[in-house]
């Protein structure tokens, strides 16, 4: 396995690898490895192929397969306070207990145009969660990914999310994922989500399984779920979660919902149909999204109809595909109250280089936000990066409704802006 750790000692000589700079890698293949207690400081088998341990740099791993490992959590790749960029990878047939494919605990990791695909979260040590994708903790996105027949033995069949987990999950292709064991376990075979914080947004779930409930998303929490096409069922078992804009099988509330077949374009492709296009109907998710959301690009292989957005994970802004730039802001919930913590995300794509990056906030009092400020950040066409910050909603701010620009700019001048708003009630 490669161990990227700061702190102590790699089990592969990779003499080049700096904790205190930015580094790409493109590995090639990485097959049939299977991680010990001693390849980790935490005391378990973790990360069969590859382990980021306290990694906040940003190193960019690219291109790679990571095939046919295992270990007890995070088959695959193990993230743990890390914030590594995994960008076109493909991650199959892997196993674990605990996130077969993908591990996340703490950090703010981006995993981007990926291939999450057939890895198998069996039961060990009484888990088997999150075949595809668990994330425990931490501001992970999760973006322009295919999660694909995956397995877990317990629940979460594609993506397992804890309560503190803080995920986002963009423009995602979540299909074919399955949850069951022995019958009487398997839960949430799309996405199971325990989570308050996580956001899913313009991604399609279908086709999916679970022997016992929500066969789509098994939520148990208060997720926001906006401008997405569920073809499966959605099982709320606790909390309040905040769906709208999305095509739904069965009845939802919540602004924009709507029921109504698809209408996919056939064949494993997962395409919204369109006359122009050639299918023999249209599909009722086109122009159908958030009003205040646009289409990236308008074509057979991405938005169709007029500019608004399209639900499902071939509609929207792109999540970076075709924006040139953009920066988007996660994490930020419509209402706030005093006293909450924040831990907004967010995502910079196709910026070129920048030096900083403020919020300015305008409202019932104005202010200015530092987010960063330090050596040039360069961001290469197609690519991504991901910061994190903590804000606090502190009693000495009036209450009312905020907008947020988040700014990047390069030596003072204008590079690019990401918008937000959200209101404070007051007590």
């Amino acid at each position: 396995m490669l161990r990227f750790d700061p702190k102590g000692p790699r089990k592969n000589d990779l003499s080049s690898w700096r904790p205190d700079v930015v580094q790409i890698w493109s590995i090639g293949e990485f097959r049939a490895n299977w991680a010990t207690a001693s390849d980790t400081r935490v005391g378990y088998t973790a990360g069969g192929a590859i382990a980021f341990l306290d990694v906040t740099d940003g190193t960019l791993l690219r291109s790679s397969i990571i095939e046919s490992n295992s270990a007890a959590t995070g088959g695959g790749i193990l993230c743990e306070g890390s914030s590594p960029h995994i960008v076109g990878c493909e991650i199959a047939r892997n196993g674990a207990g605990f996130g077969a494919g993908i591990r996340s605990e703490g950090g703010a990791p981006l995993i981007q145009d990926c291939s999450i695909v057939s890895n198998q979260g069996v039961v060990y040590s009484a888990e088997g969660a999150g075949g595809g994708i668990a994330s425990g903790s931490g501001g992970l996105v999760v973006s322009r990914c295919i999660i694909a027949d995956n397995y877990g033995a317990d629940t979460g069949g594609g993506i397992f999310l804890w309560p503190e987990s803080r995920a986002h999950i963009v423009q995602c292709l979540i299909t074919g994922n399955d949850t069951c064991w022995c019958g009487t376990f398997g839960s949430g075979g799309g996405i199971m989500c325990h989570s308050d914080f996580a956001t899913i947004t313009n991604s399609t779930i279908a086709d999916n399984s679970a022997c016992i409930s929500g066969d789509g998303i098994e939520i148990s929490g208060s997720p926001t779920i906006t401008n997405c096409v569920v073809w499966n069922r959605i099982y709320v078992r606790r909390g309040n979660p905040r769906i709208t804009y999305t095509l739904t099988k069965h009845p939802r509330s919540g602004e924009g919902n709507i029921v109504a077949d698809p209408r996919f374009r056939g064949g494993g492709d997962y395409r919204l149909q369109a006359l122009e296009c050639g299918g023999p109907g249209i599909s009722p998710a086109i122009d159908a999204g958030h009003p205040g959301v646009e289409d990236a690009d308008l074509s057979c292989d991405w938005g169709l109809g007029g500019s608004r957005s399209d639900m499902g994970a071939f509609g929207g802004d792109g999540a970076g595909i075709r924006c040139n730039p953009c920066i988007q802001v996660f994490g930020i919930p419509e209402m706030v109250e005093y006293g909450d913590v924040l831990n907004p995300v967010i995502l910079a794509t196709n910026l070129g280089t920048f030096d900083a990056l403020v919020a300015v906030v305008t409202g019932p009092i104005d202010t200015t936000i530092p987010l960063y400020r330090g050596p040039p950040i360069d961001v290469a066409p197609g690519d991504s990066v991901v910061l994190e910050r903590e804000l606090r909603i502190v009693p000495s701010i009036p209450a009312g409704l905020y907008r947020c620009d988040v700014d990047a700019t390069l030596r003072g001048e204008f590079v690019s802006r990401g918008v937000f708003e959200t209101i404070l009630q007051d007590d």
